[in-house]
């Protein structure tokens, strides 16, 4: 007769289960209050944001969407520990696998907030970072149009001599591989005016009204050698400015698209 091995006394394991889920609830209890504090300060960070600057709606979001995620993480890891602690004081395995399973819940949960926090506070910071500004599409635009005038004038010896930007594309249909941009980035549309003398267009200029949407009175007469700019690259202006592109290159460029490179 084969003696079986004597069996562990369940209360064994159930102790070192219950010790276990003690420990757990100490530890969530710890780093609930430290995050809750997080999130305090988080939030009074973005109230000081917005009291030095009332206009500065995106970094207050910045610091308050994530004090509110952290919050909300903070209060469900006091539940998780309350519910572990519960779990101790019955001293039972269903309440200990009811703590177990709001846990497991609770990880999911967090990573939803965290994804949706950071899909709102930096995800159009992310996706801004790999697309194009609305000024460096306007100045890319305008390179093109710029580029089909040149073809134009060297066919027809003189610039178009149309008024508006319809027109213009109208006659550049030929020279473009594409259709024509008629808005700049910001959904404006462009300005052109041909600088002729007797009846010979000899010039051009193309402006973007730039991120106000508000054309300068001088956008359409700046002169190429005027305080504006130099004649390699164009004068650096507030980020708002009008962008002034004529003679096959800018000549009004506001400072931002200036130090990008464009």
């Amino acid at each position: 007769m084969i003696e079986s091995a004597p069996r562990q006394p369940p209360g064994i394991a159930a102790d070192e289960l219950y010790v276990a889920g003690e420990q757990c609830a100490v530890s969530m209890r710890f780093f609930s209050i430290i995050g809750l504090g997080a999130a305090v300060l988080l939030i009074l960070m973005a109230f000081v944001v917005i009291a030095v600057d009332r206009q500065s709606r995106m970094g207050a979001l910045s610091f308050g969407l994530p004090g509110l995620a952290l919050g909300a993480c903070a209060l469900l890891l006091r539940t998780a520990a309350a519910r572990f602690e519960e779990a101790r004081r019955r001293r039972t395995f269903a309440s200990f696998a009811s703590a177990v399973a709001f846990e497991t819940a609770y990880w999911r949960i967090i990573a939803c907030i965290g994804i949706v926090t950071f899909a709102l506070t930096w995800g159009p910071s992310v996706i801004a970072h790999f697309l194009p500004s609305p000024a460096a599409r306007s100045a890319a635009d305008m390179r093109r149009i710029g580029a089909a005038l040149e073809k134009y004038a060297a066919r027809n010896h003189q610039y178009p001599d149309v008024k508006t930007i319809e027109n213009l594309s109208i006659a550049l249909r030929p020279f473009m591989t594409k259709s024509m941009s008629l808005e700049d980035g910001w959904g404006t549309q462009f300005q052109y005016k041909a600088l002729c003398r007797e009846h010979v267009c000899y010039d051009y200029r193309l402006a973007s009204a730039g991120a106000d949407r508000q054309f300068e009175k001088w956008a359409l007469t700046v002169d190429d050698d005027s305080d504006y700019g130099d004649v390699d690259g164009g004068g650096i202006h507030r980020p708002e400015t009008d962008i002034v592109f004529g003679s096959g290159h800018f000549i009004v460029m506001p400072s931002n698209l200036r130090r990008a490179g464009d």
